[in-house]
């Protein structure tokens, strides 16, 4: 009898805890970007319109080295993720480079969550 009680008493305390438990782990989640990586095709450079990886969004090959490609939506916020490094750029002609991050560069597998200004093209440029 005296196990039973106790057996009892560990299982009603763990029950309380379980939502503690799943509280906590769900707010962890929110503290990511707001886009999962997982959207972004392997080998590929993703925009998204607004910053925080928001809104439409806009999926491209980075091309051959050199070659300027321009990104229709204007976006605010881009994942690289590709092996190769790229400069992005605010019109679409590859002329006038983005200022955040510096010279617009972009290295492979990373995030920017806020572009200034938008960018409007891109290069991969190695």
């Amino acid at each position: 009898m005296h196990f039973a009680k106790k057996w009892k008493t560990v299982v009603v305390a763990a029950l309380a805890l379980a939502p503690l438990t799943v509280g906590t782990g769900a707010q962890a989640d929110t503290t990511g970007p707001t886009s999962a990586p997982h959207e972004c095709t392997r080998e590929h450079i993703c925009f998204w319109k607004y910053p925080d990886f928001r809104g439409r969004s806009v999926e491209l090959h980075p091309g051959r080295v050199g070659r300027c490609q321009s990104v229709d939506l204007h976006a605010r916020s881009v994942w690289n993720n590709s092996r190769h490094a790229i400069r992005m750029y605010v019109d679409h002609h590859c002329r006038r480079p983005v200022y955040h991050p510096p010279y617009g560069d972009v290295h492979p597998y990373s995030q920017i969550a806020k572009v200034k200004p938008s960018v409007g093209s891109f290069r991969h440029v190695h």
